[in-house]
């Protein structure tokens, strides 16, 4: 419980703890060093994945045909069967 109150939520833009008491909570020296050491990594990995994502959008981009349709062209539609 902690934890989620000592984190900022992302649509308040504050901490729990902020939103309820007006102040943050007290943590012990080593969570700061242990967050503060979290946060570089989530932002490492971070990094990592919008590289690989742009060399996924690479390789399936290169592999991937165009389809050109046009007004009038005939075409399969799909319709799927409604189980339930």
């Amino acid at each position: 419980m902690l934890a989620y109150n000592s984190s900022v939520y992302e649509i308040t833009g504050v901490t729990p703890a902020i939103a309820m008491f007006g102040r943050e909570l007290r943590l012990p020296e080593y969570i700061w060093k242990n967050r503060e050491r979290i946060d570089r990594v989530h932002e490492l990995v971070r990094d990592h994945l919008k590289t690989q994502q742009r060399l996924q959008k690479c390789l399936h981009d290169r592999h991937a045909n165009e389809t050109h349709i046009r007004q009038n062209d005939r075409v399969w539609l799909a319709v799927p069967r409604n189980f339930g």
